[in-house]
């Protein structure tokens, strides 16, 4: 599974908390809605890593899954 793919997942499971999620990260909401929905091809890497840090400190599985793909 790529990093894209859990992210979005770890988003759609969170739907509810969107606009916490864009106060806490400083992203925009409307970046932050059309990459969960798939509507943008690449969405950076630098935002990648600010939701993936953001995820981890929520307690996402995101770790779990990379060293399930590290074995």
């Amino acid at each position: 599974m790529s990093l894209i793919t859990s992210i979005r997942g770890e988003l759609l499971a969170r739907k509810g908390t969107w606009k916490k999620i864009c106060s806490d990260t400083n992203l925009s909401y409307w970046w932050l809605i059309k990459f969960a929905q798939g509507r943008i091809s690449n969405p950076g890497t630098v935002n990648l890593e600010i939701l993936k840090t953001y995820l981890e400190k929520e307690g996402a599985i995101l770790r779990k899954m990379e060293e399930r793909d590290e074995l």
